[in-house]
């Protein structure tokens, strides 16, 4: 099912929680919305989902205005974050409830349960009530309740948040799976950045009910459109530091507090003047001994993650957060000497936060 969102807004009283959004979502595709708590997310699927109605704009679903048909005709089907499983019934009830709801044949009930249960890989759960299940095993069988419909759109709204951190990455594999299983538009809502980029055919980032910028996961980490973009995708979040471009001997520079940096020919486009330069974690470079194009920095935090390390330095009256490997012998408190990779820079507007022309690595 292809998906339109064409100047939507969601106005409650005063509060207006979505603002003329637009968006286009191909026939099959994996979309995440993503942002955090009070973004618009959960308003804009729930305006899909017929749940509630959009104050101005147009909802299409294959080309068809959609906004002023009911849930019940809009041939979809929803994955809250509770699974909202009926604790009377058996696993194999529950997922047979929307089908008997619309009519099913006896049959072709029990063929499309049984599929269903196979698929998730449930069939020796079937007999057991929700009380009986684990975290894991709910979620499985609310995704089973909304697939046994065979709806042209999946709406998931944040269905992994009950879970703890090595089951939703096992959900997270499962969910990718069955989407190309399935051969069906998923529109999933979380305000998880790790999910959006893991899981993701597009990412659409939202902020105070606007839209941010929307492309792949590629696009939305390695050019994004503004320093929120920036900062909210990628953990640790981008390193921001203002400074100025100078040029000189046809050359480029970033100037700031006690470095100055000289720039590949990439950036040749970037104006004169005041900017913010952001660096991902991975591309913040350390040393422990003074090295030509360093700065010197003191190590403020330093946390080991197995085979990662992460450091946080202060320099110029900034902090910056670097990824390198766990074998660099660094301690906190200790003086270190930072540069960064050259050609993985971002450069964004101090007055807009826009990411600047030619400013994307």
């Amino acid at each position: 099912m292809q998906v339109g969102i064409r100047g939507a807004s969601k106005s409650f009283g005063s509060v207006e929680a979505l603002r003329e959004t637009s968006i286009e979502i191909a026939d099959r595709e994996f979309m995440s919305l993503v942002g955090p708590s009070g973004s618009g997310k959960s308003t804009l699927v729930r305006l899909l989902a017929g749940l509630e109605h959009p104050t101005t704009g147009e909802i299409l679903f294959d080309g068809k205005a959609v906004q002023d048909l009911p849930a019940n005709r809009r041939d979809i089907a929803m994955v809250f974050q509770s699974y909202a499983l009926y604790p009377h019934m058996t696993v194999e009830q529950n997922l047979a409830f929307p089908l008997r709801m619309l009519g099913t044949a006896r049959e072709e009930l029990r063929t499309r349960v049984r599929e269903t249960a196979e698929m998730l890989g449930i069939e020796e759960l079937l007999a057991r009530r929700p009380r009986e299940l684990s975290g894991g095993q709910r979620q499985r069988v609310a995704l089973g309740r909304a697939i046994v419909r065979r709806p042209g759109l999946f709406l998931l709204d944040e269905p992994l948040s009950n879970l703890d951190a090595k089951m939703r990455i096992a959900m997270r594999t499962e969910i990718k799976r069955l989407h190309r299983l399935l051969k069906t538009t998923f529109v999933y809502v979380t305000h998880d950045q790790a999910e959006a980029l893991t899981m993701s055919d597009r990412i659409t980032v939202l902020d105070r009910g606007m839209v941010q910028q929307v492309g792949t996961p590629a696009q939305v980490y390695g050019a994004p459109a503004n320093r929120f973009v920036a900062e909210f995708i990628g953990s640790p979040p981008m390193a921001m530091l203002r400074g100025r471009i100078e040029a000189g001997d046809g050359k480029r520079r970033f100037v700031a507090s006690g470095m100055s940096l000289e720039l590949p020919d990439r950036y040749a486009a970037l104006p004169e003047g005041e900017v913010v330069m952001g660096a991902r974690s991975e591309d913040v470079l350390v040393f422990p001994e003074p090295a030509e194009g360093t700065w010197e920095a003191n190590v403020y935090t330093r946390e080991p993650l197995g085979s990662d390390l992460y450091l946080t330095l202060e320099t110029g009256g900034v902090l910056i957060r670097a990824r390198v490997d766990a074998d660099l012998e660094i301690t906190d408190g200790q003086r270190a000497w930072v540069s960064f990779r050259k050609t993985r820079l971002h450069f964004f507007d101090p007055r807009s936060d826009r990411a600047l022309e030619g400013g994307n690595a």
